[in-house]
């Protein structure tokens, strides 16, 4: 199970009540929906489940272009 970023006072219990701000391109799931997905799986039965389009798109990308993946990742840094 790989879920994304989920809709819960995580961040905030965590002290990190800047999460929305500093992640302005990123929605969070809601929990009912990654419970969804998992209740799904277990019906399934896939070897990874990945919930989010945004997520999917990441991981099509690595798989097809996992160099590119990086390059990304250190550009954004």
């Amino acid at each position: 199970m790989c879920p994304p970023a989920v809709r819960t006072p995580f961040f905030e219990s965590a002290g990190y009540l800047t999460f929305d701000q500093d992640h302005k391109n990123l929605v969070p799931m809601t929990a009912d929906a990654v419970a969804e997905g998992i209740l799904d799986a277990t019906l399934r039965r896939p070897r990874t489940v990945i919930l989010s389009p945004r997520a999917r798109a990441l991981h099509a990308l690595s798989v097809v272009a996992p160099g590119l993946l990086e390059q990304l990742q250190r550009f954004k840094r």
